[in-house]
């Protein structure tokens, strides 16, 4: 690349940025209305701790004296502002403020501009380009408090202008290093980088707000166990809970709360875990990781339906949704509109299902040989191991004995191998200990969220097919089938027709309405699997003291319960 074609380049980039503003400020001419005085006044603040604008108000005082000086009284709708927002060249928020302003000036309804500093007014050189644009084309002059008035229209003060321009974005930028270093100085040392609001449930100084802290662990409790974040949020404006910035609690204020790995005793930058804290955890990793695989969705979109969106037609597969108590596979979202099935019919299949599923599954957990256990035992250990590691690495970088330079190569390879081994735990924990498998009647109980959060992990979908019966009440146990995630003793998909589904819910019953302590063995026969759910692991599918068994006889397999006489 050549140093013509580098020029080109950064001349092209230029030009774009101008013209891309001036084309947003020309967008907001219709909506602007007319102005009465030529004047106005711009103010800005990068960094609004005190959260009030006063710094803002304090660098008006300031415009409007330089104004006073002119003769000039400038209304209140002439001043133009944006509060909280930088304008260095690091920063990619926009200025709806300045932007306003400068439709105005593109309408000619404003010549001239009063600001504290040229800082206030821009700290972009790109941005300062716009501005000599205007004073060329339209004739706008720039007046300061403190920086003096540089005449955009003649080469010096375009040459003044650029010279603080360049020393504005240098400092902007200098500012930013020191605060990243700042910033990889609190990491390092078990801190974390710090906000312009305290956390909810700490205070200013990473103390527990008992309180708030309550909160926090009940939020990520009800998300663990299935409930939507929309619903946990509706509770919590109901019940008034306010955010530390004030207002009124939102959806986002509950996100960003369930993706904060400091509660879990984590330290995070830019997304990604940075090692342990020392701020005192109020939930536990495994609580922290159990929030991040729940069912992600908009909060505008929580589903009413058991298995809106995972009963699936058949004919075309498209997911089918509830509508006036049917699952429906509507034209409007793309289906062939020929396939409709009362709730009922698919709602009961499919808790049959979960229930058979939860027997099956603990069947596999009295069976395990434990290696999924082992597994997660040996990650937890090297975890605690790192973390033991890196707690050292800290401890000798706050006494001295370790430049920051030669810490935090140290601590990245340390944090990247304790967040691989934590990904080990969890997985293999997960597979030796599902926890979305609860009892029945705390299932039965569950909202609807938790329920579709249970059937989403542990059935693959709900296929229907076209009714073949007259009439939309004439059950019909063939047009549908329950696909489950997971496989027999033979290496098939375990799956149920409409009648096998008929059969579990009879199983179901039976079960249900006898005493659970009679029953000596329950077992799970499966293909060739034998699986034994309750009673000593070397049990025999026959009872050795006699007694009464009760066997269900099911498509693939049978259910059967031993009782003592």
């Amino acid at each position: 690349m050549t140093i013509k074609s580098v020029e080109a380049k950064a001349s092209d980039r230029l030009r774009l940025y101008v013209v891309d503003m001036l084309h947003r400020a020309e967008a907001m001419i219709p909506d602007l209305e007319p102005l009465d005085c030529p004047d106005a006044a711009y103010t800005r603040i990068s960094d609004d701790v005190e959260g009030q604008g006063l710094g803002v108000e304090r660098q008006t005082e300031d415009s409007l004296r330089e104004a006073e000086r002119d003769g000039v009284t400038i209304p209140d709708r002439n001043m133009f502002s944006d509060n909280d927002i930088s304008a260095s060249t690091l920063s990619k928020k926009p200025r709806p403020g300045f932007e306003r302003m400068v439709a105005y000036v593109l309408t000619r309804q404003i010549t001239r501009v009063y600001a504290y500093s040229n800082s206030r007014l821009t700290r972009r050189p790109m941005e300062l380009e716009v501005l000599i644009q205007l004073a060329e084309q339209y004739g706008l002059t720039i007046r300061t408090a403190v920086s003096g008035d540089d005449n955009l229209n003649t080469a010096d003060g375009r040459m003044t202008a650029r010279i603080k321009a360049a020393v504005d974005a240098a400092e902007a930028e200098k500012t930013s290093e020191r605060v990243k270093r700042q910033k990889q100085q609190r990491l390092a040392g078990g801190l974390p980088p710090g906000s312009r609001y305290r956390t909810f449930g700490y205070t200013r100084d990473w103390q527990p707000i008992e309180g708030e802290a309550a909160i926090v662990r009940e939020t990520f409790d009800r998300v663990a166990r299935g409930e939507s974040v929309n619903a946990v949020t509706r509770d919590l404006i109901a019940r008034g809970v306010k955010p530390v910035s004030g207002g009124e609690w939102r959806f986002q204020v509950t996100a960003r709360m369930l993706e904060s790995r400091i509660y879990a005793g984590r330290l995070s930058y830019k997304g990604q875990d940075a090692g342990p804290s020392k701020v005192p955890a109020l939930i536990t990793e495994s609580q922290f990781q159990a929030a991040q695989n729940r069912e992600r969705k908009a909060a505008w979109n929580a589903r009413t339906g058991l298995l809106s969106g995972i009963a699936v037609c058949s004919r075309c597969n498209t997911a089918m949704n509830l509508s006036e108590g049917a699952y429906v596979c509507a034209r409007i979202a793309g289906g062939c509109g020929a396939v409709r099935i009362k709730r009922e019919w698919l709602d009961n299949a499919t808790d049959s299902v979960i229930w058979f599923l939860m027997m099956w599954k603990r069947t596999q957990e009295l069976t395990n040989t434990g290696t999924s256990t082992d597994t997660a035992d040996e990650a937890e250990a090297l975890v605690t191991q790192l973390d033991r590691e890196i707690e050292e690495v800290q401890q000798a970088l706050g006494a001295g004995d370790m430049d920051l330079a030669d810490a935090l190569p140290v601590l990245k390879e340390k944090r990247a191998r304790r967040a691989k081994a934590a990904e080990d735990a969890e997985a293999a924990l997960s597979a030796a200990n599902d926890e979305t498998w609860r009892d029945w009647d705390e299932y039965v109980s569950s909202d609807v969220s938790s329920k579709r959060t249970m059937i989403r992990r542990h059935l693959t979908a709900v296929m229907v097919s076209p009714a073949t019966l007259r009439g939309r009440s004439t059950y019909d146990p063939d047009r549908f089938r329950v696909v489950t995630v997971y496989r027999d003793a033979e290496g098939k998909v375990l799956e149920f027709s409409g009648r096998g589904c008929g059969q579990l819910r009879e199983a179901r019953d039976m079960h249900m309405a006898t005493d659970p302590s009679r029953f000596d063995r329950i077992h799970i026969e499966w293909g060739q699997g034998t699986r034994l759910v309750k009673g000593p692991q070397e049990g025999i599918l026959e009872s050795d003291r006699g007694g009464a068994r009760i066997e269900h006889h099911i498509e693939g397999g049978t259910i059967a319960f031993d009782m003592p006489v």
